[in-house]
């Protein structure tokens, strides 16, 4: 067995905030969804009981940026941002 690794759930959805955000809402379990369809982007997640929610918006216009700290299974801490793509030319 392998020590030390950290599991979570984190689903890449296409069905759009509004539904996400009913799935947060309803399924326990799910840690983080990153979340497409909707043209939006959310600059920094937001969290529904216990999921946290990122959108980066469309056509590559935003970079969305997690980072976790993962402890017991579970998503104990995070820090988000989604920054504009014109922004990250290092």
């Amino acid at each position: 067995s392998v020590t030390g690794v950290q599991t979570c759930a984190l689903p890449i959805s296409h069905n759009g905030f509004d539904v996400d955000q009913k799935i947060a809402a309803t399924v326990s379990g799910i840690d983080l969804i990153l979340t497409g369809h909707t043209h939006d982007a959310i600059p920094q997640a937001i969290k529904i009981k216990d999921t946290l929610l990122l959108s980066s918006g469309s056509h590559g216009k935003y970079l969305g940026r997690v980072d976790l700290k993962v402890g017991g299974g579970r998503v104990v801490d995070a820090a988000s941002t989604a920054c504009h793509r014109e922004a990250q030319k290092d």
